[in-house]
């Protein structure tokens, strides 16, 4: 995978609306820890392609130290061709010395750019671990929250079917049914007070029809039925008007 596209792919994920992802989630627990399932899959393949232009780079820079060993080499070897009388063999040993002089000089171009994607990709893996780690903390913010107000649903929920409670609406049928029923017995107690005050009333009245017996009597009187009535004692002195 090229640079561009490994570098695309880290700034599609950095520049990624959690909170809108979120806002669009029936579930935004599930939907967060999905998101940051896949951006941890990502962040491991961004980590994999940096392994690999990291390996590509030592590869370069082992090429480019053994170059400079046979560099070396070459120069003592053309040392020794001189110092035996073989110029012939140090102009060979020497041309070999310039040959790999020229391809350490390309190598030397490739390791700078391999050094700026390794350092662009260290760069872009980090941050986007630091990215991911925000949104666990986002996460667990929003999870709080979520709970927060599918219990303050619930509350809600539980509030407003308080009054179409049946256990409560038995309860009032059964209050009224026992205030009913203290009513008739206190209007039964009523009336049995009704009565005892009569038979106090007829004791009063002598038991029986006050009219009746005066007319019981005025029959007895016309009829010489009456008792003679006792005629009380005067006073000595007493003259009667």
């Amino acid at each position: 995978m090229a640079l561009g596209d490994i570098l695309g792919r880290v700034g599609s994920i950095l520049s990624a609306n959690v909170n809108e992802l979120l806002d669009r989630a029936e579930d935004p627990v599930k939907m967060s820890a999905e998101f940051l399932r896949k951006a941890n899959s990502e962040l491991a393949e961004v980590r994999h392609e940096v392994a690999m232009v990291i390996a590509s780079y030592e590869d370069t820079r082992r090429a480019y130290a053994e170059n400079e060993a046979d560099i070396t080499d070459w120069q003592n070897k053309a040392h020794m061709a001189l110092t035996a009388g073989r110029e012939d063999l140090a102009r060979k040993a020497l041309a070999e010395k310039q040959r790999e002089e020229q391809e350490n000089n390309d190598l030397r171009v490739v390791l700078d750019e391999q050094k700026k994607q390794v350092d662009s990709l260290k760069a872009a893996a980090e941050q986007l671990r630091g990215k991911i780690a925000d949104m666990e903390r986002q996460r667990d913010v929003l999870v709080a929250q979520h709970r927060t107000a599918i219990a303050r649903q619930h509350v809600q929920q539980v509030a407003s079917g308080i009054g179409n409670s049946q256990a409560l609406a038995g309860f009032d049928r059964l209050k009224k049914r026992t205030q009913h029923e203290m009513s008739v017995a206190t209007a039964m107690e009523s009336l049995d007070s009704g009565s005892l005050e009569d038979e106090f009333k007829q004791l009063q009245s002598g038991g029986g029809d006050a009219k009746v017996d005066a007319e019981l009597a005025a029959m007895k009187a016309q009829m010489g039925l009456a008792a003679p009535r006792a005629t009380p004692e005067l006073p000595e002195g007493f003259v009667q008007q």
